[in-house]
């Protein structure tokens, strides 16, 4: 072992120590600290060795687990009532029964497995993929049940703030940053549609020019690096807020703007798309991810071809790389929802299809049910986010990260949307306390199904 990496485990069982420390003294800090610090990927705490490909365990994996860990040794020791100390919401049960289905489909894989891919089939992957996802959604469960005041929420948004703003600076600083920097963009990524949320919010004129401004690093990112993802994301994560808060305006202004695209672009250049966005295009086609052998139509068509022969639990966790691998061109069909279909089967695409439609009905009624505005605008920008994700699930795992294909370090560029979630999802408690200290009425008779 190096001198590097002796010094990396010695920083990070510091902070380990510390960071359990803190975990045990208050969680929605912890919880905040996790936000703000679960990307740093130059602190390397170990690996995950594999055949062919090494991954490294960073700081986001051990944060997740002290932070889950320490929450669920705090609920078995809290004596208060179940219904005190966790909040039931429609999106519990298909995240749980995900987690379910996983191990279901790690037992079955284990049992009928194809003999041609049998030596890339291993049990300590296939936990290790159960683990991924649920280092995500308990990070999920723990923010939703630990933050019972508001400046919890306010601190996240600074954070996200802050985070937008650095990722300016890793693309518009003049000097060449690291690949550890990448992270960076991903946490503009997770923030963008929180800070155009927050400019509806805010009634200062700059600070609303800044905030947009600070939305626009991811697009920026995916345009100057030809990634389609961000880009993509950036179109339905900002899409998502600004529709739900100009609905009246896009009956008016989309026609308007159609018509102005119609004679500025087909017209004026017999082109039906922009320059840019043809030159978008024609690299993605450069790069293989439209078109070709490796393009996304056909790799979906291995994908369900091999999915075929296991139809109710798929191939097992983390086996969908065997299978690929074997029956397709790469090993992965570059599709969240193919990858879920393939390796949990059809139970496990169910699961969590409902999850998604769980989490956008609950984040639609629980933003026009909010009373404080500040709630309502953070719920209206985790539920960009949301939106975000779902979509960008059509390109790549980004919501149930897949542990062959970057998962491990890919943790660190998509965990933001789980801590985001439960924070969303805590303002069903925080208004209910509001409430009941103003004025001690039920909710409305119509939403006090979504929370009971």
């Amino acid at each position: 072992m190096g001198t590097d990496s002796v010094v990396q485990l010695a920083v990070g069982a510091l902070g380990g120590a510390i960071f359990v420390a803190i975990c045990l003294r208050s969680l929605p800090v912890a919880v905040l600290l996790y936000l703000a610090f679960g990307g740093i990927t130059v602190i390397r705490l170990g690996a995950f060795q594999g055949d062919q490909v090494s991954q490294g365990v960073f700081p986001g994996h051990a944060m997740a687990s002290v932070v889950i860990g320490v929450w669920l040794l705090k609920l078995l020791v809290d004596q208060r009532r179940s219904g005190d100390r966790f909040l039931t919401l429609p999106v519990n049960l298909p995240l749980l029964l995900i987690l379910g289905v996983a191990a279901v489909s790690l037992l079955l894989g284990f049992v009928r497995f194809d003999r041609s891919v049998e030596s890339e089939i291993k049990m300590t992957v296939s936990i290790g993929q159960i683990v991924l996802f649920a280092w995500g959604i308990g990070s999920y469960f723990v923010a939703a049940n630990v933050v019972d005041d508001s400046r919890w929420l306010r601190l996240a948004t600074g954070v996200l703030i802050a985070m937008a703003g650095l990722a300016w600076f890793a693309l518009v600083a003049p000097f060449p940053l690291s690949q550890n920097w990448e992270p960076v963009s991903y946490g503009g990524m997770a923030a963008a549609p929180m800070c155009v949320a927050m400019a509806f919010y805010t009634r200062r004129h700059w600070a609303k020019v800044l905030l947009i401004f600070l939305s626009l690093s991811p697009l920026y990112y995916g345009i100057s690096n030809g990634k389609a993802s961000f880009y993509f994301f950036f179109a339905t994560a900002v899409g998502t807020v600004l529709v739900m808060k100009l609905r009246r305006g896009l009956v008016i202004g989309v026609p308007v703007v159609l018509a102005l695209y119609i004679v500025a672009v087909p017209l004026a250049s017999q082109d039906a798309l922009p320059g840019i966005v043809r030159e978008l295009i024609d690299r993605e086609v450069e790069q293989q991810s439209l078109g070709g052998r490796a393009g996304r139509v056909e790799l979906a068509r291995d994908a369900l071809n091999i999915w075929a022969g296991y139809p109710l639990f798929g191939v097992g966790p983390a086996n969908s790389y065997a299978y690929m691998t074997r029956y397709s061109v790469i090993g992965t069909p570059h599709n969240q929802y193919i990858n879920v279909l393939l390796e949990l089967g059809l139970v496990g695409l169910v699961c969590f299809l409902a999850f998604l439609v769980a989490g956008f009905v609950t984040g639609v009624r629980l933003y026009y049910w909010v009373r404080d505005p500040f709630h309502r605008a953070f719920v209206l920008g985790w539920l960009g986010l949301f939106v975000g994700m779902a979509a960008g699930g059509l390109a790549a795992d980004v919501t149930l990260l897949s542990i062959r294909n970057g998962g491990l370090p890919g943790f660190a560029l998509y965990y933001h949307q789980w801590i985001l979630m439960g924070l969303a999802m805590s303002v069903v408690r925080l208004e209910r306390q509001a409430r009941t200290d103003t004025a001690p009425t039920p909710p409305q008779p119509a939403l006090r199904p979504l929370w009971t």
